[in-house]
């Protein structure tokens, strides 16, 4: 188990908060995650949950892209 590197307690958990990530122009949603016990703050990044629907929702948006124009192309009706 790994220790607060300030307090020097065990850590069975942490504590997380969501905060805005801000790099340059771009804003991200983000997590802060502390000690239980001293409140240091031992790591913060960018949420990976809220990364990765941002991802999927992006591949989605583009495969839909892909398959609107054959959606629009007419079907050949059969004659028989």
């Amino acid at each position: 188990m790994a220790n607060c590197p300030k307090c020097d307690r065990a850590l069975p958990t942490v504590d997380g908060e969501p905060i805005i990530v801000q790099t340059g122009l771009s804003r991200r949603e983000g997590m802060i995650y502390s000690c239980p016990f001293c409140v240091v703050i031992l790591s913060v990044q960018i949420d990976p949950i809220i990364v990765k629907s941002d991802i999927i929702e992006e591949i989605v948006d583009r495969v839909r892209g892909l398959l609107e124009p054959l959606r629009k192309k007419p079907r050949l009706s059969r004659m028989g």
